[in-house]
């Protein structure tokens, strides 16, 4: 019989729905451009599982919940199940708890009933999202992938006897900032991998099987990402990469925004994958270049274009809506701020900034009304709670 755990990760209650619509909605005002490309790569009809780079802590796995437009269940290290309550929640919101060696377990019994609840889920049509390799990294780079995916995949196929047409959507993600709200984020689909082109070869040969799949994923996601390497010259390339591409931005005067951002991407990643040619073939060459810009050696510098888009001159009512905005929301968005100062990992400061948002903007709205329709009557508390959730709106979005 399924367990009450098992119909919640194979279910869409209302609830939960109501839940993914408004945090969607939340998530898109958290970026000032949210941009998915390549949608059309995500099979409609096919079992699918999503597996992206990880640099944004929760933030990744949100982006690709969204992107999908569909309810997608997710793995999340075990430790974070041990207390009942965030248990349940995980539970409600398909996160199913997957251990590590640190979890002091036997990994392989506990992980064998996760993988195999994972196969019936995604031979269902449910589709998975998982973070490959493990671990997030502050660094524009991908780290190297671990085999769980593909042993999932490949077990997920196997209790179907290999009738399983399952497919892998490499997905890549890429923040002008991981921990700003305001910042933009560029989601792209690549090609998705076919996983029955590997099942004879998983019949004859399980770890070389396992082996080829996964990096033939890891050469799917750097493709869609940008990837700089070289440890050891990650700052130099970011930084030459970055003011490049920011002098190319000025110069050309972008007025469609998602254009931009899509070029943005495209020319950091091409002076990025430039710079690595050179230092890797031309070693001397690299090295001149280097020794010519040691302002940019030392720490990695943030410099946003100076002109991004076209924008029209600020103006009254752009002051005004900012005014109400920071006036009528004053105490959510003086807590988020609050909150997110605390968190110690910087990759979790845009997790918090988001989650707080997420839960103080609607508690504060219903403060407001408990507060105002008793002084001043329905029509006018009502007005002002509307007031303060349009202004916060935009506020969010353009300013």
């Amino acid at each position: 019989m399924m367990t009450k755990a098992a119909r919640s990760l194979n279910e869409a209650s209302l609830s939960y729905r109501l839940l993914y619509k408004y945090a969607r909605f939340v998530f898109k005002l958290f970026y000032t451009q949210l941009v998915i490309k390549d949608l059309e790569n995500v099979p409609s009809d096919k079992p699918l599982i999503f597996a992206s780079n990880h640099q944004n802590a929760l933030m990744d796995a949100l982006a690709m919940l969204f992107a999908a437009n569909r309810p997608v269940f997710f793995l999340a290290r075990a430790d974070l199940f041990k207390r009942p309550f965030i248990a349940r929640i995980l539970t409600f919101l398909k996160i199913m708890p997957v251990f590590r060696p640190r979890d002091q377990v036997d990994i392989v019994s506990e992980n064998k009933e996760v993988f195999h609840e994972t196969a019936r889920l995604i031979s269902l049509g449910q589709p998975m999202g998982i973070l490959p390799e493990g671990t997030y990294t502050p660094d524009k780079r991908l780290q190297t992938l671990k085999k769980g995916i593909c042993r999932m995949a490949f077990e997920a196929a196997e209790a179907t006897g290999f009738a399983m047409d399952l497919h892998i959507v490499p997905t890549g993600l890429d923040y002008s900032d991981y921990h700003r709200q305001g910042s933009d984020l560029l989601i792209k689909f690549g090609k998705p991998i076919k996983v029955a082109d590997y099942y004879d070869l998983y019949k004859s040969n399980p770890n070389r099987a396992l082996t080829v799949l996964r990096d033939t994923l890891a050469d799917s996601i750097r493709n869609l990402m940008i990837n700089i390497d070289i440890p050891e010259e990650y700052v130099f390339i970011y930084n030459y990469s970055q003011e490049k591409t920011n002098k190319y931005l000025d110069e050309h005067h972008f007025r469609d925004k998602e254009a931009r951002l899509t070029e943005r991407f495209n020319k950091m990643k091409q002076e990025s994958e430039r710079l690595k040619l050179i230092y890797r073939n031309d070693i001397d060459a690299y090295l001149q270049l280097k020794t010519s810009r040691p302002d940019l050696q030392d720490k990695i510098v943030k410099c946003e274009p100076k002109v991004s888009v076209i924008k029209k001159p600020g103006n009254v009512f752009s002051v005004l809506i900012t005014l109400l905005a920071l006036v009528l929301n004053f105490l959510p968005f003086i807590l988020s701020k609050h909150f997110s100062s605390g968190v110690k990992d910087p990759q979790f400061v845009g997790t918090m900034k988001y989650g707080t948002s997420l839960v103080l903007f609607p508690i504060w709205y219903l403060l407001l009304l408990l507060i105002l329709i008793p002084v001043f009557g329905f029509i006018a508390g009502l007005s002002v709670v509307i007031l303060a959730i349009v202004t916060a709106v935009l506020y969010l979005k353009y300013s």
